[in-house]
């Protein structure tokens, strides 16, 4: 059981999604930073623990699923519920945590914080009911937006650290995970390759199939790149339809999160719409392009490797509620040839640092 002695006990809340557990992660080494008695804990959905494993600054993961919590409740099996908040208090209360900061900010995650017993528990953009759990609640909006994690640079800040150090982590992959790698590159027969990520569950953050079939040919043509497609379950059928017309190797929905990036890590260019693996791509510094129109983007990520394409039409950032009657002028606008653009840029750098080695 752990102990207290004289350690500073903190745990950390950030269940879900891909990207904000990447962009969060540097918060752990910010925490820790010139402060060797601090101790960080961080709480996380079972299928995105393995993004956190081996990180420097983390000195214990755990998890957990609200959807466990959530079916009871739905149920209406109100002393099985009962049961598993009573085990997950007693289990959080081991740590005598002194400060729980829930990056998530809704509900179920705020009577975590809450149930943790920490005598500070602060939300970054709490919502609603989670007000009732916490001590101090941060804004998601109040920080310089143009940088990756911003929102997550800002809460450090507000707590007394520097953001200077700003490194993501992503988790380096395994052997099992490298298999997967040198499958993939026996089926394009050792050729370079970029990787597409197409789609995700949003519709409105999605670039088109013809554009996607344009990029693929014609990088194919001009830098003699192949294509792999990689994504969640959403992208599959996306994925198929793109492959089926360019040739590409797909394999969404058939990898692991840490095959994805055994994947990612062997690619000369990504380009990717808003979304988690997308975020990953610029946090392992491969020459990444990030597609963004319903969403507000980042510019920044920490390094010259990436580029940004976001046209800030007078309708974006719509978010989750767009105005054009499904026609998505925010991405149609961000045509091939812009994207082109960028990659030449980009493919220029790379080269250029490589005949530099």
């Amino acid at each position: 059981m752990p102990r207290r002695n004289k350690k500073q006990f903190i745990l950390i809340i950030r269940l879900t999604a891909i990207g904000d557990i990447v962009m969060s992660s540097p918060i752990a080494s910010t925490l820790k930073e010139g402060k060797p008695n601090v101790n960080v804990t961080w709480l996380v959905h079972p299928l995105y623990k393995p993004l956190l494993e081996g990180h420097p600054h983390i000195d214990n993961v755990i998890t957990f699923d609200p959807d466990e919590w959530h079916s009871l409740w739905r149920k209406k099996n109100l002393v099985q519920l009962w049961r598993k908040i009573l085990k997950l208090r007693q289990h959080l209360k081991q740590w005598q945590f002194e400060r729980t900061i829930d990056l998530q900010g809704n509900f179920t995650t705020g009577l975590i914080a809450w149930l943790s017993g920490a005598k500070h528990r602060i939300a970054l953009g709490s919502e609603g009911a989670n007000n009732w759990f916490m001590t101090k609640t941060i804004s998601r909006n109040l920080g310089d937006q143009t940088q990756i994690g911003s929102e997550y640079r800002y809460l450090v800040n507000q707590l007394g650290c520097s953001d200077a150090n700003w490194r993501m982590f992503v988790p380096p992959p395994t052997n099992a995970d490298n298999q997967t790698k040198t499958e993939i590159d026996e089926k394009l027969g050792k050729c370079p390759y970029a990787i597409i990520i197409p789609s995700g569950y949003h519709p409105q953050k999605n670039w088109f199939e013809d554009y996607w079939q344009q990029i693929i040919l014609r990088i194919r043509g001009r830098y003699q790149l192949r294509t792999v497609i990689v994504g969640g379950d959403n992208a599959i059928t996306t994925g198929n339809e793109i492959a089926r017309l360019t040739g590409a190797i797909n394999i969404a929905g058939e990898t692991s999160l840490t095959e994805t990036i055994a994947v990612m890590q062997g690619a000369s260019l990504v380009i990717g719409i808003d979304t988690g693996l997308t975020h990953m791509a610029h946090a392992m510094k491969i020459p990444t392009i990030s597609l963004f129109g319903a969403t507000y983007p980042y510019a920044y990520v920490g390094n010259d490797k990436s580029k940004v394409i976001y046209l800030d039409r007078f309708c974006s950032p719509c978010r989750h509620k767009p105005i054009c009657s499904k026609k998505y002028h925010c991405m149609r606008d961000i045509t091939p040839d812009k994207v082109l653009t960028a990659i030449k840029t980009l493919m220029k750098k790379s080269n250029d640092e490589n005949n530099l080695l």
